[in-house]
C-alpha cells in the first residue's frame, strides 16, 4: 500500500510503497480455545495449538526447532510426563512427535527434521498443563523460532488460572467468563440460559430441556460442562454449554437435589434428599465412588475453598427433637461428622431451624450462613399436632457456624 512524503529540499512529492519494507514476522500461533484453570486443579489437557510459517518467506528450520512458552509470572508447567505429541497439518512431517522441555518444564520444545516451506501448518494436541500454582491474570502463550530467546509471536486465544473458591448449590449459577447465567425452571423440566451483557442481554439464549422438577445448577470450572439435578427423576443431567445439549446423566438416588462441584472441580457431591444420602462423584468418569448414609433430607451444598471440608444442610428437623443439623463431609475419606443447630430459647423470639435448603460460605471462608425458616415455639409452646400459622413460623431467619471450630452460634440468629 503506497502512501506519500514530501522532500522538503526538492519540494517534490516521492510515493512510496510499504511492500519494500520488512513487517517483522509472520509466524502466527492459534490455540483452539481460550483455556481456564483453577489453583491447585488437576492436569489439563492443552486446546490443540496451530502454528503457522510465513506465506512468503518460510522463518521455522531445522536448525532452530519451535519452542512454546509459558509466559513469565503464569503459574503453571507443561506435564513432562507427556512425551510424545499428536501433530497434524502440512508441516507434520517435518518434525518428531518426540518432545522436549525446557526452563523447568516452562517450555515446550518441538524437534524440526526439515525446513518448513512457506505457509505450512503444525498442529499440536495431545499435551497436557499441570502444576497450577497461585491466581494468574489472563496471558497468551508464545512462540519462538529462531532459539534466541526472542518471542516471534503470542497465541491470539488466553490462559487464566482462577483463584480457589468455595462453591455451593444454587438454583442458579454465572458462566466463568460472566456472559451467561443459567437459571433451573423446575415447572417445566428445563434450564434458561440468559444473557448478562452485549446486544443480547437480559435476553433468553436457550431453554434445555432435562429431567422433570430441577433443583440445582452447577457450571464446572473448566471443562464446559453444566450438572443440574432432577428431584422427580432420580438423576444428574450433565449438559455441554457449547452445543445446549445433555450428554449423559448419572442415577444418584432419590429425589435428588443439590449438586457443587469442588473448586479445581476433579470431585462433586450430591445429595438424594428422599433416599437420605450423600453421593461421592469422580468427575472424570462421571462415576459414584462413595454413597454415605445421611441424616434426614440432605438439600443444599457448601465446599470449603480449599476442597477438605464440605458442609450439607438438612431440610426438616424432627418434631421430636427439636434440633436441626448440618453434616460436614470429609473428601480425604468421604466420613461425616455432625453439627448440631440448637434451639432458640427466648421468651418471644423462639423455636428451632426448618426448611433449610443451601448455604454459603464467607468469603474469608470463617462462618457458614444458614437461610431457614424459625419454628416459633415460643408463642405457640409444643407444636407437635399444631397447625402452622403466620403466627408460629418466622420466615427468613439466618444462623451463623463457625467453621474452624464448628460452632453453631445459636445466640447470633438473626
Amino acid at each position: 500500500m503506497p502512501f506519500r512524503a514530501i522532500d522538503l529540499a526538492c519540494a517534490c512529492v516521492i510515493s512510496v510503497s510499504l511492500l519494500a519494507f520488512p513487517v517483522g514476522a509472520a509466524v502466527t500461533m492459534s490455540s483452539a480455545a481460550d483455556q481456564y484453570f483453577v489453583e491447585g486443579g488437576p492436569t489439563a489437557d492443552i486446546a490443540t495449538i496451530t502454528i503457522s510459517d510465513d506465506a512468503t518467506t518460510p522463518e521455522i528450520t531445522a536448525a532452530n526447532d519451535v519452542r512454546v512458552r509459558i509466559p513469565t509470572g503464569f503459574d503453571m508447567q507443561w506435564d513432562s510426563t507427556d512425551s510424545a505429541a499428536a501433530l497434524g497439518g502440512t508441516a507434520a512431517p517435518k518434525v518428531s512427535t518426540a518432545v522436549a522441555y525446557e526452563d523447568s518444564t516452562r517450555t515446550l520444545v518441538l524437534d524440526v527434521t526439515a525446513d518448513f516451506a512457506a505457509g505450512d501448518q503444525l498442529t499440536v494436541s495431545g499435551l497436557s498443563f499441570t502444576n497450577f500454582g497461585s491466581a494468574s491474570v489472563s496471558d497468551s502463550l508464545e512462540v519462538e523460532v529462531n532459539n534466541d530467546g526472542v518471542v516471534t509471536a503470542t497465541d491470539d486465544k488466553s490462559v487464566t488460572i482462577w483463584a480457589a473458591v468455595s462453591t455451593r448449590s444454587s438454583a442458579i449459577d454465572v458462566s466463568n467468563d460472566g456472559l451467561e447465567v443459567w437459571v433451573v425452571n423446575p415447572d417445566h423440566a428445563s434450564v434458561a440460559v440468559i444473557a448478562t451483557q452485549g446486544p443480547s442481554a437480559n435476553t433468553l439464549l436457550a431453554e434445555i430441556p432435562v429431567g422433570e422438577s430441577p433443583w440445582c445448577v452447577d457450571i464446572h470450572p473448566t471443562n464446559g460442562e453444566v450438572w443440574v439435578t432432577s428431584l422427580l427423576n432420580d438423576h444428574v443431567y450433565i449438559i455441554d454449554a457449547v452445543s445446549r445439549t445433555v450428554v449423559d446423566s448419572i442415577a444418584a438416588g432419590y429425589e435428588t437435589f443439590g449438586v457443587a462441584f469442588d473448586a479445581t472441580g476433579t470431585s462433586a457431591i450430591v445429595t438424594a434428599s428422599g433416599s437420605d444420602e450423600i453421593f461421592a462423584i469422580d468427575v472424570a468418569s462421571r462415576s459414584v465412588i462413595q454413597t454415605i448414609p445421611a441424616f434426614r433430607r440432605p438439600r443444599g451444598i457448601v465446599w470449603s475453598a480449599d476442597g477438605t471440608r464440605a458442609w450439607v444442610t438438612h431440610l426438616l428437623t424432627p418434631e421430636s427433637e427439636f434440633f436441626s443439623q448440618l453434616t460436614t463431609v470429609f473428601p480425604a475419606t468421604w466420613t461425616t461428622a455432625p453439627i448440631l443447630l440448637s434451639q432458640v430459647f427466648e421468651s418471644t423470639f423462639g423455636g428451632y431451624l426448618s426448611t433449610i435448603q443451601n448455604a454459603t460460605l464467607s468469603r474469608n471462608g470463617q462462618t457458614l450462613w444458614i437461610p431457614n425458616n424459625l419454628i416459633n415455639t415460643a408463642l405457640t409452646g409444643e407444636l407437635v399436632g399444631n397447625p402452622l400459622t403466620p403466627l408460629n413460623i418466622f420466615h427468613a431467619v439466618i444462623r451463623p457456624v463457625t467453621v474452624a471450630s464448628s460452632t453453631d452460634r445459636v445466640l447470633d440468629t438473626y
